[in-house]
């Protein structure tokens, strides 16, 4: 009976020190796990942030190159009606010349 009470301490022994390792080991798998979830969000929050400012950064150049278009509007009108009183004065010019 001996020997029987003996490899039963044994195995609850060894019972108890694999069921001490399990547990070490849920830590250490929720410990990873969570900094895992940590940085699935940092990683989460910065892919937003870039979102965000890529988005920003797009807003400003459509509103650049809007003002741009505007500009150029602007100096295209001017620009014809520069050579629309350049061809008045031409034409006057020529009718001037053409009637002395």
């Amino acid at each position: 009976m001996a020997l029987y009470d003996e490899q039963l301490r044994k195995l609850r022994e060894i019972v108890a020190d694999r069921e001490k390792d399990i547990a070490e080991l849920q830590v250490r798998v929720t410990h990873h796990k969570n900094e895992g979830d940590i940085e699935a969000n940092r990683l989460a929050e910065e892919r937003d942030r870039l979102r965000n400012y890529i988005a920003k950064l797009e807003l400003t150049q459509q509103e650049q190159l809007d003002s741009l278009k505007r500009k150029m509007e602007i100096n295209n009108q001017k620009t014809l009606r520069i050579l629309m009183n350049s061809t008045k004065i031409k034409s006057m010019f020529w009718r001037t010349k053409s009637a002395n």
